[in-house]
């Protein structure tokens, strides 16, 4: 495998590890809110899942609600794997740019 291959890789999915924290993030911080009147989230930028509890509600005919939205975690899964790809990038720029070619005789 080629070394700029491998940096892309490495990039890539400390892009991926990082858009999958930022994803549950939301979820950890709210997680426990229905306890009392309040909500939980999971999903960033688009919150894809939501559950409301007490006053919350959207409307008062019922106690506990929640929405599962496919198109949030799609565009979730878009702007991860985009973020991603970006990372992976900057990466090798960054390695080309250090002047690491030379330094190692060339790319390997």
């Amino acid at each position: 495998m080629m070394l700029k291959t491998k940096i892309f890789s490495a990039g890539f999915l400390g892009g991926l590890i990082l858009a999958l924290f930022l994803n549950l993030l939301p979820y950890w911080k709210t997680k426990g809110a229905l306890a009392w009147d309040g909500a939980e989230y999971a999903g960033f930028p688009f919150h894809f899942y939501e559950r409301w509890a007490g006053e919350m509600l959207p409307g008062a005919t019922t106690n506990l609600t929640a929405h599962f939205l496919m198109v949030n975690l799609l565009g979730d899964i878009g702007v991860g794997v985009a973020f991603a790809i970006i990372l992976g990038v900057l990466c090798v720029m960054a390695r080309n740019r250090a002047g690491f070619n030379k330094a190692l005789g060339g790319d390997r």
